[in-house]
């Protein structure tokens, strides 16, 4: 018996040698669908420890800011044994402007130096090239580039008490949570003694108009987050008693909300790593039968000698085992180590905090299930059909081709005798084995499928996102804060303004979940509301609110009912009257939803006095005359140049009048955009795996054509026909699966892309679908190209056998 069994192991081994570019293709196959799947798989639960990892005491997120006059080593030191308190550290800011080329030619910067630069227990960032300034120098963010391209040695000016000075920059560094490209708030980071050295005003309540500002901060991580008011009480008494000022107090925001919506991207990506796993068990079934159909004489020749069904099973079942162990073990190694690299990355842009790296054995047996399970179970069929033939019916069979294909298509050289004879005969080669035909389109249909997926979903994202200014019509937002009567007749001495109106947007939270909040005037001519339901607003209404359509679904509101907004950063809960929905899609991750008050009913629920909220303006939307480029930039220029002469001259005081600005369309709504681009990174990658899978399956599939073919192809050679012309028959019937498949690629693109998008609607951000034409288009091409690099090895290999080696095949 264990000579039998050493036969049979034998046997397996040998099928896996003899049959090395058939190997490949199989264990390439296995190795994406377990590599990707364990990639999606780490990266989730590797993002699930760091958010543990964060909530928990060792979290390098600060629990409580506080802006302070000064500090002394000696008030920090004093801190440190408050009870409660883990961590405190202390940090010194710069709030100035950076002059850049874009209109108005400068933004606000924030510039941070730390007292020990070298150790930054809590918020810490990371020099991602370059090195730690000295004075005189800075450290840009990345992201900064997303407003003025910078790079090492280049210089950058900024302002302060003085006048402009300016910096080389040294490094690069990327921190955790912060991404000017997506949040507009640039940032570097200077030496303690090169920022103290610049001058700036330390006051932020007396401090000259546009001066620059320097102001203390005083980060803490505490131990229990439940006794954060004790603590905080704790620590205000101690800085009381040093003499200090504290100017104000800030808390981080709650990352569950943004886990969340983490954790159901990738429920989405592994369903997409589920279709390459299919894909790895059509592969693998495809070749087992051909393997099977090779070998019907040799189970003939077993079984006469006395073989039984289950062994010979078994050996061509060890046969797929063997695939599968060669491929699951690098697939579990490299899609940990790419897993978790992803997920530090992730969890950093989030931010989280990492945790040590922890192995989960869930993952490792579901990665060995996707790569030899899987297969075991796609082997089955095939095996047990195969091996079920008669000893009799076994020894008859004679070579493994079985040319099926001309009796059904021959109808085709009658009609189109113009097509060439190769072409007709590569026509009809496809479907000589039509149940792996079948199967091979299937897999390619799904390639492509996955292709249409990724871009469907990232169209609609998009489209979302750019629909949410798109009903505003204006072209420049300004910031204000004093009497609209006074706005507006600062605004009125800036030409090419042709409108202007009051407007608000905020956050809220609700029961569930994040909200945005916009504020428009019932009378409102530049913003155009898409009712769905209900009325728009009416002057003198402060307490009514609309809704979009995903948040009255979502909260199950209805004409009446009533909404409790509460701010983020806290504050009183504010009760309204639904009297409306609309189509009003969000731009942000965290937002279930929008709400649009009344401009003063936005001003009030920001704690504007309700006696003064009529009178008082936030935020103006203006809308040009000339709506030219050229020409809103000149007007941006022009209004804060406006600002910037109130406050030197003294007309208003710091904190009121006009102030910064930006493009609506052209800036707000792409950097909203920006904030997907790694959803749609991801989105292809993970289509890109299942489009390899479809490439090593056609690959697979024509290969075996050759393999069976190489008396035909010998005939073909010694009939005069040139090496191209036998290639071509390989490249015409890989491009006839091709075409099957786009067919069909599109009949289950299409509800699969809808099907998907409305699950990301409701797991990441509510969005509509957006099906692009151009994606059909897409499909086709990715299928297309799939199909020519699939079909190059197996075309080489055809043109080259020797016509009398071809011919002596069996």
């Amino acid at each position: 018996m264990g000579a039998h069994r050493s036969v049979q192991l034998s046997k397996s081994v040998a099928d896996v040698t003899r049959r090395r570019a058939r190997t490949l293709f199989v264990v390439a196959g296995i190795f994406l669908g377990v590599f990707g799947l364990t990639t999606v798989n780490v990266t989730q639960n590797r993002l699930a420890e760091a958010f543990a990892f964060s909530v928990g005491n060792q979290a390098t997120r600060p629990d409580l800011i506080l802006d302070v006059d000064r500090l002394d080593p000696g008030t920090v030191n004093e801190l440190r044994s408050v009870a409660n308190v883990r961590i405190v550290e202390s940090e010194t800011t710069l709030l100035t402007q950076w002059h850049v080329a874009r209109a108005p030619g400068h933004v606000d910067m924030t510039i941070t130096a730390y007292p020990d630069g070298a150790h930054v227990a809590l918020s810490p960032f990371e020099l991602v090239a370059g090195r730690k300034p000295g004075p005189g120098e800075i450290v840009m963010e990345f992201g900064d580039s997303a407003v003025q391209s910078v790079a090492l040695s280049d210089h950058v000016t900024i302002e302060t008490l003085t006048g402009s000075v300016e910096l080389t920059v040294v490094g690069l560094s990327r921190t955790p949570g912060a991404d000017p490209a997506t949040t507009g708030s640039f940032r570097g980071y200077m030496s303690d003694a090169g920022l103290r050295g610049l001058a700036a005003s330390t006051d932020p309540i007396n401090a000259p108009p546009l001066a620059p500002l320097r102001v203390e901060h005083l980060s803490v991580k505490v131990a229990r987050i439940s006794d954060m008011d004790a603590t905080s009480h704790a620590i205000g008494s101690v800085l009381q008693a040093h003499g200090t000022t504290v100017f104000g107090a800030s808390t981080p925001d709650d990352l569950t909300a943004r886990l969340q919506q983490v954790d159901g991207v990738f429920s989405l990506l592994r369903l997409l790593t589920l279709l390459a796993l299919a894909m790895t068990g059509i592969l693998v079934l495809n070749t087992v039968r051909t393997t099977v159909a090779e070998q019907t004489a040799v189970i003939g020749t077993m079984k006469a000698i006395g073989g039984t069904r289950w062994p010979i099973l078994r050996g061509f079942l060890v046969t797929v085992a063997i695939y599968g162990v060669i491929a699951t073990v690098p697939g579990l190694v490299l899609g940990t180590l790419g897993g978790a690299a992803l997920g530090d990355a992730l969890a950093k842009s989030i931010p989280l905090a990492l945790g040590p790296l922890s192995l989960n054995p869930g993952l490792v047996l579901a990665g060995v299930a996707a790569g030899i399970g899987i297969p075991l179970v796609a082997a089955l069929w095939p095996v047990w059909e195969g091996t079920r033939i008669t000893v009799r019916d076994a020894l008859s069979a004679h070579g493994v081709d079985s040319p099926t294909g001309r009796r059904h298509f021959g109808w085709l050289s009658d009609r189109f005798g113009w097509i060439s004879q190769t072409t007709m005969l590569g026509v009809r080669s496809t479907f000589r084995r039509r149940g792996r035909a079948l199967l091979t389109v299937l897999m390619l249909a799904v390639a492509g499928a996955s292709f249409f997926i990724a871009q469907t979903a990232s169209s609609s994202v998009s489209a979302t996102v750019g629909r949410v200014w798109s009903n505003v019509a204006a072209d420049v937002e300004v910031y204000a804060n004093e009497r609209y009567a006074d706005a507006q007749v600062h605004l009125a001495s800036v030409p090419n303004v042709a409108r202007m109106e009051r407007f608000g947007v905020a956050g809220a939270r609700t029961s569930w979940g994040k909200v945005s909040v916009w504020g428009f005037e019932p009378e409102t001519h530049l913003y155009t509301p898409r009712l769905t339901s209900g009325r728009w607003l009416r002057s003198g209404e402060s307490n009514v609110v609309l809704v979009s359509d995903e948040l009255s679904e979502k909260g199950g509101l209805h004409l009446g009912s009533r909404l409790v907004l509460t701010g983020v950063g806290g504050g009183r809960p504010m009760t309204f009257t639904v009297i409306g929905t609309v189509d009003e899609p969000v731009d942000d991750l965290g937002q279930v939803g929008s709400v649009i008050l009344s401009v003063n009913g936005l001003y009030e629920f920001e704690g504007t006095p309700l006696e003064t909220a009529s009178g008082f303006v936030n935020r103006i939307l203006v809308q040009a005359t000339d709506r030219s480029p050229d020409a809103i930039g000149e007007l941006a220029r022009r209004v804060d140049g406006v600002a910037t002469d109130l406050l030197r001259s003294g007309s208003v005081a710091r904190g009121s009048g006009l102030g910064p600005i930006f493009l609506v369309h052209e800036d707000e709504a792409l950097r909203h955009q920006r904030n997907f681009l790694i959803l749609y990174a991801l989105l292809f990658a993970v289509a890109l795996v299942v489009g390899t899978a479809g490439i090593l399956g056609l690959a697979s599939t024509l290969t075996a054509s050759v393999t069976e073919r190489q008396r035909e192809i010998g005939l073909l050679r010694s009939m005069g026909a040139s090496r191209w012309r036998v290639a071509q028959v390989f490249w015409v019937e890989g491009a006839t699966l091709g075409v099957l498949a786009t067919g069909l690629g599109i009949l289950l693109g299409v509800p699969l892309a809808w099907a998907f998008v409305g699950a990301l609607g409701r797991l990441v951000i509510p969005i509509d679908l957006t099906v692009d034409p151009v994606a059909f288009v897409e499909m086709g091409l990715a299928i297309l190209a799939m199909v020519a690099l699939a079909s190059v090895a197996p075309a080489i290999r055809a043109s080259r056998g020797r016509v009398s080696e071809l011919l002596r095949y069996e």
